[in-house]
């Protein structure tokens, strides 16, 4: 992990500085992650906008909630019923929060393991 909640790290120093002072350079920041609540809460509570995914974790959605005041408790609840590409966006960049369903890639993958039996 880069950013790590419990332990300082050179990455996480320089995400954090880039999560606070990045926006005054036009400099953008994305922070992945399937276990929010082991990320910097430093650096989450920075984030502007949020796209997020089915989260079933009740203290990953806390975290969460906590990091970002746009997220309400009717958004929080349906977290954990979200499909496969399913995701909420809160946040400036969209007027209002919204469900969305996002289709799935049907190009050619990258970077994956071969298929030993096709081969």
């Amino acid at each position: 992990m880069l950013a790590p909640f419990d332990k300082e790290t050179l990455s996480k120093y320089w995400i954090g500085r880039i999560a606070r002072e990045g926006r005054k350079f036009g400099i953008g920041l994305c922070l992945v992650s399937q276990r929010p609540k082991r990320l910097d809460s430093d650096s989450l509570s920075q984030a502007n906008n949020m796209i997020i995914l089915k989260l079933v974790e009740p203290s990953d959605q806390r975290y969460v909630q906590q990091a970002s005041e746009a997220l309400s408790q009717d958004l929080l609840e349906q977290l954990p019923s979200l499909n496969i590409g399913e995701t909420v966006i809160i946040g400036p960049c969209i007027k209002v929060h919204a469900l969305v369903k996002i289709e799935e890639f049907k190009g050619k993958l990258v970077g994956t393991d071969p298929n030993v039996r096709k081969e």
